[in-house]
This record gives structure tokens, sequence and C-alpha cells, in this order.
């Protein structure tokens, strides 16, 4: 069972293609709880979060502080595959969450 965070909705058909990706996951169980990342995120891309029963959450420290389980699936939903910021952010993300995430420095 895992925590599956999207990061980067500025791209809404990119959005609804990895929710629809991760459908069959959560059907079975695998994927337990969404959480995404509300930065940069307009209305649309918001309500379709919602209706596909995701979590809005504040950066990135803030989503691992509210996953409930403890392996984090990151998926980032940006034309270039980062997202704003990705290659600047260290392994520092989840320090004292508790959370096992893994932080990338440098390109990805």
């Amino acid at each position: 069972m895992l925590t599956a965070i999207i990061t980067d909705l500025r791209d809404e058909a990119r959005l609804e293609a990895t929710l629809a990706a991760l459908a069959p996951a959560a059907i079975d169980g695998f994927v337990r709880q969404l959480l995404v990342i509300v930065e940069g995120a307009d209305a649309a891309a918001l309500a379709l979060a919602e209706d596909a029963g995701a979590d809005a959450v504040d950066g990135f420290a803030g989503a691992c502080a509210q996953a409930r389980h403890p392996w984090l699936l990151i998926l980032v939903c940006s034309a270039d595959g980062r997202g704003a910021g990705w290659s600047t952010r260290g392994p520092g993300w989840a320090a004292g969450s508790g959370a096992g995430a893994v932080g990338f420095a440098g390109d990805v």
C-alpha cells in the first residue's frame, strides 16, 4: 500500500491521464491515498483532482506530512517530466515527516 503524490497540476490533459492510470491500482488497493500539490494549479485542475478523490495539499513537505503510508509514489504531470523547481529541491524535502520519501538533486 502506498500514497501517490501528484505534483505540477498545470497541464490538465496530463493530469487526467495520470489519474486514469492510477485508477486500477486504487481499485486493487495498491494506491490507498492520493495527494495533489496545489502550487500552480488552476480551479479546473483542482476540481478534476478532487473528483478523483485526491486531497489537495500545500507543497511537497505538506504532502509528506499528510502521507498515511510509508511508501510514496511521486508523479509529475508536466510536459518536461520534472515540474517547476524540481531540479533545485534536495533530499531534505521530508525532513521530520516520518515518510519514506526520496529527493533528487540535479536533473532527473
